[in-house]
């Protein structure tokens, strides 16, 4: 064989190599495909489908191992695109709570048959709280009404008179608290009327507080129970057949707040009354046969820093007018400077004219202006 023969040869050989190996590979292909269906299509789980959602993750509960980017193979630990970790922290957000405002219901403890019975619904600061629903239960029926814009419910009591034992409800809502309160309530068919008195604003101490109750006509009402508050300290005390109830003061000269009840019974009506009394002393600073000389105060503003002095009963004859004085001054609560009396007192009333004058001028001569002296009052009248 020629060396060109033998090329040509050489040539096809090589050829016939190159395309046996690429039937091989592309039979080899085929199988693997064939293979890879025949699994699918045989595995016991019966899945016959991989599903994926819009980002290609695999939506089964539990894929076979993918490492697709972004997406959690372990659905316990999810993967949060958002912020590139696990923590999901929408899920553990505690609930907000809600604080509701306290509130309370109040009411005087009688009624008039055929009026209205105002109940008070208020917060916990004491404001009004209107447009909210209130119940009023009276002998086995429940009547409702809508609190004003003053916080008061309207009940129309018509029930005979006696006394009711009373529920007073509000439900609340979601801004307010519920409450409840229970009380006997009176229902008066003929009320009576009544008005309280003090007898006198300027109180000496160790005398009384005169304090009388009456009806509105003027017509004492005995056997009455009164409440009389002064400094933190209540006391109770029985009306006499005048209608007057004492109290006997022992505090220290100043001016005291003083509250005094009456809760009412049958068909009086309740009444109290606040003011303001004036506790002073009184000290002797002269003495003759024929009179005496008293000094009295503070009265009126005791913070000021004016001093004045007012002198009474200077002349007999004139008592009236000084007595007149001496009573305003006393009772007097409120007043722009501090006071002072000196009050002369004629033990002996008999003789002139000219001779109860003389004795009333010595008795200032010579207890009062020495005493005055000594004070350093702004004025003395």
């Amino acid at each position: 064989m020629n060396k060109k023969m033998f090329r040509y040869f050489y040539i096809l050989l090589i050829l016939f190599i190159a395309i046996n190996i690429s039937f091989i590979s592309a039979s080899e292909i085929d199988q693997g495909n064939d293979a890879v269906s025949t699994q699918i299509s045989s595995d016991e789980i019966g899945v016959d489908e991989v599903l994926q959602d819009g980002e290609g993750c695999s939506t089964d509960t539990n894929p076979v191992g993918t490492d697709t980017p972004g997406c959690s193979t372990d659905t316990n630990n999810p993967i949060n695109e958002n912020d590139g970790n696990g923590d999901d922290t929408g899920n553990d957000e505690t609930p907000e709570e809600i604080t509701l405002e306290k509130t309370s219901l109040s009411s005087v403890d009688y009624a008039i048959k055929n009026k209205y019975l105002n109940v008070y619904l208020k917060d916990s600061s004491k404001n009004a709280i209107a447009n909210q629903k209130v119940t009023l239960t009276i002998n086995g029926k429940t009547l409702s009404a809508v609190t004003n814009s003053n916080g008061i419910a309207k009940f129309n009591i018509t029930n005979a008179a006696k006394t009711y034992k009373v529920t007073l409800n509000f439900e609340g809502d979601d801004k307010y608290e519920s409450t409840s309160k229970t009380l006997n309530l009176r229902v008066i068919a003929k009320p009576i009327y009544t008005k309280m008195t003090i007898a006198q604003y300027g109180i000496f101490k160790g005398n009384c507080l005169n304090v009388y109750l009456k009806t509105e006509a003027g017509k004492a009402i005995a056997n009455q129970t009164l409440k009389i508050t002064i400094n933190g300290k209540t006391y109770t005390r029985i009306t006499k057949k005048n209608g007057l109830a004492k109290l006997k003061i022992s505090l220290k000269s100043n001016i005291y707040s003083v509250t005094i009840k009456y809760a009412g019974k049958g068909n009086y009506i309740p009444v109290s009354k606040s003011t303001k009394v004036n506790v002073l002393t009184s000290k002797l600073i002269g003495k003759t046969s024929y009179g005496k000389v008293y000094f009295i105060g503070a009265i009126g503003n005791r913070s000021s820093k004016y001093k004045i002095a007012y002198v009474v009963g200077l002349h007999s004859m004139e008592h009236q007018i000084h007595d007149s004085l001496y009573k305003i001054i006393k009772n007097k609560v409120t007043m722009k400077y501090k006071y002072y009396v000196y009050r002369i007192v004629l033990t002996n009333k008999k003789g002139s004219y000219s001779t109860l004058r003389m004795r009333g001028q010595k008795l200032a001569k010579n207890y009062i202006v020495p005493h005055a002296k000594k004070q350093n009052f702004d004025l003395v009248a």
